[in-house]
């Protein structure tokens, strides 16, 4: 008989476990990753030799951003040549940045942001411009 309620007790606290928690899901019900909206520069725009350009962007989420990644990569040589990094508990995030185009060759670039919430649901974003040296 011990051995009878000792496996009934022992399912039963198994069976809790399962239910106990469904999710730990902090109102987040559509398990949704960051939305990340590039604003600036525009996809496949150029910039003139001595043209700034701007870096506009916005990182949100539902609940709670945890760590975002932007880079500005130099697509001939993948070197990374502006960088914006961080740790956040917000729920939107502005992130801006200037650059001078100062290149010597025609260049092109990829400006890719990355970001993810607490329970690791991550986005990743990104456009491509190109850059004209001076004449």
């Amino acid at each position: 008989m011990k051995k009878y309620n000792f496996l009934i007790f022992s399912a039963l606290i198994l069976a809790l476990s399962f239910s106990a928690c469904d999710s730990d899901d902090d109102g987040n019900q559509s398990g949704e990753p960051p939305i990340i909206k590039i604003l600036s520069p525009e996809h496949d725009s150029s910039f003139d030799h001595g043209e700034t350009i701007t870096i506009e962007i916005i990182i949100e989420h539902h609940t709670e951003l945890h760590n975002h990644l932007v880079q500005l990569i130099n697509k001939n040589n993948n070197e990374v040549v502006w960088e914006e990094k961080g740790h956040s508990h917000q729920l939107e995030l502005h992130i801006h940045g200037e650059i001078v185009n100062e290149v010597h060759h025609h260049t092109d670039f990829e400006l890719k942001a990355t970001a993810n919430d607490h329970h690791g649901r991550e986005t990743t974003e990104s456009i491509s411009f190109h850059c004209h040296p001076a004449h």
